[in-house]
């Protein structure tokens, strides 16, 4: 069974974006990944953060070791980048250009 995350400890990587709303206000936005570790005898899960100071999400991808868990959690964290911007309206920016990075057709 799935933990409930509450918040990533051991970050491993991040990465900085801006979030850019629909009116234009820009607001710096940070991805996450924390330390995969086991929560079961055959399972791994990867912890992650999306968020800025008007949205965040905790959460965390499980895989059968630590490669799979992390390689889960970075399709999903893009998946909820993706749903941010469908839900509040707006875009990401990453090194002064659209998008956040993480698309591998970006």
């Amino acid at each position: 069974m799935m933990p409930k995350i509450k918040e990533v400890r051991d970050i491993i990587a991040t990465r900085e974006l801006v979030y850019i709303s629909e009116s234009g206000q820009r607001e710096n936005a940070l991805v996450e990944i924390g330390k995969p570790y086991q929560i079961e005898h055959e399972a791994y899960v990867c912890p992650y953060r999306v968020g800025s100071t008007s949205y965040e999400h905790v959460f965390g991808s499980v895989g059968i070791d630590t490669f799979q868990a992390l390689e889960l959690s970075l399709k999903t964290m893009e998946a909820e980048l993706i749903f941010w911007v469908r839900k509040r309206g707006g875009s990401f920016e990453f090194l002064g250009e659209p998008g956040t990075g993480l698309q591998k057709n970006a």
